[in-house]
């Protein structure tokens, strides 16, 4: 609904700061309250960061906020069936990647490219890596949906 978060819980109120959002959750059984800071990076993506649900007394509601660290997890949220956006990112570019703890396939690199006839696809070609078991020629192609700079 409009005051609820699915998972979150129900808001409350807003924090002092701006994207605050002091909410009530009672998911686990036990009603506690959290406070989650929110951003809108793109009108197809959101970031936020949350606090522990406290579940003993806090005066005022919005010092719940001041209990985020700095180190706490940055979620990152997807709009679904999102339209797509120019992709930021154009000419030829050269990656490795890891399939895991200590396999990284960096010879030979794979290669990135913008679509030719499409401004917001992007070509991924994975080559197999021949010292990695289990690394494999692969091509994607992904769609971009959002871009922001920080």
């Amino acid at each position: 609904s409009s005051t609820t978060l699915t998972h979150k819980g129900e808001c409350l109120q807003r924090g002092k700061g701006e994207g605050q959002v002091i909410l009530r959750d009672s998911t686990q059984g036990t009603a506690c309250l959290r406070c989650l800071y929110i951003h809108q990076k793109h009108p197809n993506i959101i970031q936020y960061k949350e606090s522990h649900c406290i579940s003993h007394r806090v005066s005022p509601l919005t010092n719940l906020c001041h209990m985020i660290e700095v180190d706490d997890p940055l979620k990152t949220l997807f709009r679904l069936s999102a339209p797509p956006t120019p992709c930021p990112i154009s000419g030829h570019l050269s990656f490795s990647y890891q399939l895991g703890p200590g396999r990284n396939c960096s010879f030979p690199l794979s290669s990135l490219t913008q679509c030719k006839d499409k401004v917001d696809s992007l070509v991924l070609r994975f080559q197999a890596c021949p010292d990695i078991q289990g690394s494999q020629s692969l091509t994607e192609q992904v769609e971009c949906i959002g871009q922001w700079k920080e």
